[in-house]
């Protein structure tokens, strides 16, 4: 299986099966493909600086995820302190992570 993402300020997929994917810029707007549950869905991400490195702003059925890379280097989703609304389907968030492992 081959995993990408389609970087709106390039014209072409990045390869992510194991290469870097060299990011034009931060604030950059990006396309996760994501497959669950046997629907393809995609998914509008913003890539913003963050720290020493970058993480992706995603919205998910109207929710705000952060996702960025916690101690282990794998992808974590993280939502607003004190967000108290429905949270979108545990499943759906990690398959987008494991997408974003795959960088």
């Amino acid at each position: 299986m081959t995993v990408g993402i389609f970087c709106t300020c390039l014209t072409d997929l990045c390869d992510l099966s194991g290469q870097y994917c060299n990011f034009v810029g931060m604030g950059e707007m990006v396309t996760i493909p994501v497959n669950y549950g046997g629907i393809e869905r995609t998914f509008e991400a913003e890539v913003q600086v963050w720290q020493y490195g970058h993480r992706f702003l995603v919205p998910v059925d109207g929710v705000d995820i952060v996702f960025e890379r916690d101690d282990s280097g794998e992808y974590r989703a993280i939502v607003s302190e004190g967000f108290t609304a429905k949270l979108p389907d545990r499943g759906l968030v990690q398959a987008i992570a494991a997408v974003l492992d795959a960088l």
